[in-house]
């Protein structure tokens, strides 16, 4: 295989530039479904996979949530190959106490002001994935008056994922704000007293950046197929899913017991990342901007 890698706008971008000079050279995406929906399909450059997906496994109604394949837009072009409950919140277990933190409104407590690190919530990532949550789940109005008191505990904003969980778990910082799952997943084994806090409010259940979609006019469409099957496959999926840290979208294969961390529980509020909930989160931003002071 030949793979370019990068953060999901910047691939998106090169695509775009080939496909303008000509030139169809890639096969499959994989890449953030906050990009691919937005940007790349409005573009008209994605094809339905259906045709592509052969295996029997693969078609196994039984093998996916609510029995069908995994697609995550009206149009069926867009699959979520893992899904995490992304919880949001990290706590450093040696700053706060079990129970201290268990909603949200308990991160607006005097005492957290200046502990909080907060992943960019500005541009696509699990920061604005969390805005999106949190509007969802508190309405637009109690959302923002939210987020404004938020704001008033002068959150530490960052954009480099390492280093937002780092500063947690070495207690620089009490709390985190979307975290990426991998990194706190690396830190805790490594020994760090670092943990995800499960609210009340419940979570969000998102692919992360691992949605993966079919281009139109694919170079080698034999060589397309082929991945599109490993990667919906029961080995397709454990990979994905050790290397992502979040549990596959398969029901069929079992989790390790730091995946169970990130698959919701019995009495979890549990809201699904779609294609409706993607296009309302390019609305957030601007106020986001204007909240957080960000440019």
């Amino acid at each position: 295989m030949e793979i370019v890698t990068g953060k999901s706008p910047e691939v998106a971008q090169r695509l775009l530039t080939e496909r303008a000079a000509n030139l169809f050279l890639a096969d499959v995406l994989i890449m953030g479904p906050t990009v691919i929906m937005p940007i790349l399909k409005p573009k008209k450059v994605l094809a339905s996979p259906k045709p592509y997906l052969i295996l029997p496994e693969v078609l196994d109604s039984k093998a996916w949530p609510r029995g069908v394949l995994p697609f995550m837009d009206r149009d069926q072009l867009v699959l979520a190959l893992i899904a995490g409950y992304m919880k949001f919140v990290t706590i450093n277990q040696e700053m706060v106490k079990e129970g201290e933190i268990t909603s949200y409104a308990d991160l607006l407590e005097p005492r957290w002001k200046g502990k909080i690190a907060f992943f960019d919530p500005s541009f696509a990532g699990n920061g604005s994935a969390w805005i999106t949550f949190i509007m969802q789940a508190f309405g637009r109005a109690a959302g923002e008056k939210y987020l404004r008191q938020l704001a008033a505990q002068d959150p530490m904003i960052t954009r480099d994922p390492r280093m937002q969980s780092e500063t947690v778990a070495r207690g620089k910082y009490a709390i985190g704000i979307g975290d990426s799952p991998q990194v706190v997943q690396d830190l805790a084994q490594a020994g760090a007293p670092i943990a995800w806090a499960r609210m009340k409010e419940g979570g969000l259940m998102i692919p992360a950046a691992f949605a993966t979609s079919l281009l139109d006019k694919p170079a080698h469409p034999a060589a397309a197929a082929l991945m599109l099957n490993f990667l919906l496959s029961k080995e397709g999926q454990q990979i994905a899913s050790e290397a992502m840290g979040l549990p596959p979208m398969r029901h069929d294969l079992p989790l390790t017991r730091s995946l169970e961390e990130s698959a919701p529980k019995l009495g979890d509020k549990v809201y699904w990342l779609d294609e409706d909930l993607i296009l309302t989160e390019l609305t957030y931003y601007p106020l986001v901007r204007e909240i957080f002071k960000l440019k």
